[in-house]
């Protein structure tokens, strides 16, 4: 019998539940046409939902006038810094309007001890100076403001590298609505949201809906993501639902992420509430295949309540891992899947389908491959090969659980109980069938025996039902 790595086998049929909302942001759409009307006209399935920038546009209306940074009138509360290219907005509640932050080789729109600024129907476009258009900053960095509404805006990245920043960077807590924007062209991120310390106590939420987010990732030197946590603060929830994702290009050797809402090297103590990333159209057909790792990523140990991730239709032409659209994991921090994430309802475009969710992201830890050693040769009567069933968190094994396979053999479990790998032992039989790719076909848990999560419910086995195929 010839052994090499395994191909994943997804098993078993799965239904579209629950029902798509209405409220879809066409009606307060600005006036003006959308930018990408045939951006789904190839599809053999589209949202049944007015879709942003397809159905309708986003950023500022037609016929706005954008005013000169450098020359016009500033309204109260904001600064201007000509020589940086800065404005600065120093009081609460500023409307920031109309502006066309692309002259002059671009500005950037500061806050620090601001309240909740207002920043709409104005053009960024990042140019000769370098200047990330957006920066929000509070308590994480010794300012004291909160919140935002950034709406109506045109974010042109101009595929600058500004240093791995985001075009948007958001390091506060509060409130914060960001709609009707396109945002396109990143260097690096192209929303990166922070919240407040753990230490405030301060509420922090997102409403993210009804944008266009275009090609993140255009520069190397980033570590790219359409929209990513980040710090170590708390967040109470993260709507992002209803926006039009679409990522078509890299240079050579660059890759993006997805939503990213996760913990990470800089930030393993973040922790999140709950929320939604549902009814978004995302299409990635950039090249090399896997170039975009994934659609969302969520870290099973920083969630406290649930997570819904729901009908969003997708082109998942350039994912990696063959088009699954979900990367769960444990964050840099470790320790027990504390949340919930449902996810049901997702439509692959191309094809026309449902797309079967990996069974990890459905509330319970489960196997995510299956490995073998050796991973090649042939095997003879008496011969041993290890398998390992790995899982997407740490689980406990009680009793003797066993594999069976499709030459008539049987795996026994030999150890890894409170790890992520559990392995069995298979010694080759005479009685046993010769077969050219060894296959588990069922996990058998005798009187006794279980296999479960860190919260005591069943793992998902799903996944461990995989052929490991012949190389040649």
């Amino acid at each position: 019998m010839g052994l090499v790595a395994v191909l994943l086998v997804l098993c078993g049929t799965w239904t579209h539940k629950g029902t798509v909302s209405s409220v879809d942001g066409k009606k307060g759409a600005p006036i003006r046409a959308a930018q990408y009307p045939t951006l789904l006209d190839k599809y053999r399935s589209r949202p049944p939902w007015n879709v942003a920038g397809v159905d309708y546009a986003v950023g500022y209306a037609a016929g706005t006038v954008l005013k000169d940074p450098m020359t016009a009138a500033l309204p109260a509360g904001v600064k201007r810094d000509s020589a940086h290219h800065v404005f600065l907005i120093t009081g609460n509640n500023v409307v920031l309007s109309g502006w066309n932050f692309s002259l002059e080789g671009g500005w950037q729109v500061l806050a620090t001890n601001a309240n909740n600024p207002i920043i709409e129907n104005n053009y960024f476009k990042i140019g000769a100076n370098g200047l990330q258009p957006i920066n929000l900053l509070g308590v994480p960095n010794g300012y004291t403001g909160q919140g935002a509404t950034i709406v109506n805006n045109v974010i042109d990245g101009n595929n600058v590298d500004i240093g791995g920043l985001g075009l948007i960077a958001t390091s506060r807590g509060g409130t914060f609505v960001i709609q009707y924007n396109l945002i396109e062209n990143a260097g690096s991120d192209l929303i990166d949201a922070g919240a407040d310390t753990l230490a405030s106590g301060v509420a922090t939420t997102y409403d993210v809906r009804y944008n266009v987010l275009k090609d993140a990732g255009q520069q190397t030197s980033g570590h790219p993501d359409w929209f990513q946590t980040f710090a170590n603060n708390h967040y109470n929830n993260i709507t992002i639902n209803y926006n039009t994702v679409v990522q078509t290009s890299y240079p050579a050797g660059g890759g993006s992420q997805g939503f990213t809402l996760d913990g990470n090297a800089n930030a393993p103590l973040a922790t999140f509430d709950g929320g939604s990333v549902s009814n978004n159209t995302i299409i990635v057909t950039s090249t090399p295949v896997g170039a975009t790792g994934y659609a969302f990523r969520f870290s099973t140990d920083l969630i406290n309540g649930k997570f819904t991730v729901a009908n969003n239709y997708i082109d998942p032409t350039g994912l990696s891992n063959g088009g699954i659209n979900y990367d769960i994991r444990q964050s840099i921090a470790g320790g027990p899947y504390h949340g919930t994430i449902e996810s049901f309802g997702d439509v692959n475009m191309v094809k026309g389908t449902v797309i079967t969710p990996n069974g990890f992201e459905n509330n319970t830890t489960a196997v995510l491959n299956v490995s073998a050693n050796p991973a090649t040769g042939t095997e003879l009567p008496g011969n041993t090969v290890t398998l390992t069933l790995n899982f997407s968190a740490p689980v406990n094994v009680t009793g003797t659980p066993t594999l069976a396979l499709n030459d008539g053999g049987t795996a026994v479990y030999t150890g890894g109980s409170g790890t992520k790998a559990l392995t069995f032992r298979y010694t080759v039989a005479t009685s046993d069938s010769e077969v050219s790719n060894l296959a588990i076909t069922q996990v058998n848990l005798p009187a006794g025996a279980t296999i479960k999560d860190v919260r005591g419910r069943a793992a998902n086995l799903t996944n461990a039902l995989a052929t490991l195929r012949c190389a040649n």
